[in-house]
């Protein structure tokens, strides 16, 4: 090979390995449409949506505490400005991994959206989890994730990178979390209270549409109980 012919070789090589990183550096930066649409824009709409959350849970809290029946419903725009606003300012932010930043998620029937950005403002991407929920039928207390889809920006996720960051997250939480397969998909199996001898709540119902979530469920706590009944002078439904 020529001096000439070497270095025409040389080039298209760098050209051809410049092309493969630019258009891996374009597919890690892409952001899923639901992302962008999730986006809270800064302002008192966004201060006061996040408001709003943090007295539906507040009251939702209450609920539990003190009634034998509770149920609610948690609007997308509520939860993404809360969490752009106050959860970031919070102690809970300490329980996400700390390559973790700016989650978002959409709800849509029997199925979240939840994405969020990984790694260093100068390295990052926005890695997008689609789920199908659903409450367990043998198991009070349990809910089922089956992740159908993972990226990082275009490109697919291997199920162990999911596995692991929801793992963790679960951990901090003291949430239960084992795996299994169900139909080829990974699904993340999440207890609430499995280290209760005998639990103070039992979720319901748990029902996701269109830009919302619905929560159902009743007090199990025998002080609460019996408060109510001495209250209203029935026996309270079991």
């Amino acid at each position: 090979m020529g001096r000439k012919s070497f270095y025409i070789a040389l080039a298209l090589v760098l050209l051809l390995i410049a092309a493969v990183v630019g258009l891996f550096s374009y597919l890690l930066s892409r952001e899923p449409k639901f992302y962008a649409a999730a986006e809270v824009p800064p302002g008192p709409d966004r201060q006061q949506a996040s408001e709003n959350f943090e007295k539906e849970a507040t009251s939702l809290y209450s609920q539990i505490q003190n009634e034998t029946e509770w149920e609610t419903y948690f609007d997308e725009h509520e939860v993404n400005s809360w969490l752009a606003e106050d959860f970031i300012r919070s102690n809970l932010v300490q329980h996400l991994p700390k390559e973790i930043s700016d989650p978002r998620v959409a709800f849509q029937p029997d199925r979240v959206l939840l994405a969020f950005r990984y790694g260093a403002d100068s390295v990052s991407s926005v890695v997008s989890i689609e789920a199908r929920v659903w409450m367990s039928r043998q198991e009070p207390n349990t809910i089922a994730l089956q992740i159908e889809q993972m990226k990082a920006g275009a490109l697919p996720l291997t199920t162990r990178f999911v596995q692991e960051r929801l793992t963790e997250s679960a951990h901090n939480l003291d949430i239960d979390l084992q795996w299994y397969r169900h139909d080829g998909y990974p699904v993340a199996v999440l207890r609430f209270q499995s280290q209760k001898r005998e639990p103070t709540v039992q979720l319901e119902e748990l029902k996701l549409m269109d830009g919302r979530i619905y929560l159902k469920g009743r007090s199990l706590d025998p002080n609460v109980v019996r408060a109510a009944e001495n209250t209203f002078g029935y026996e309270s439904p079991r």
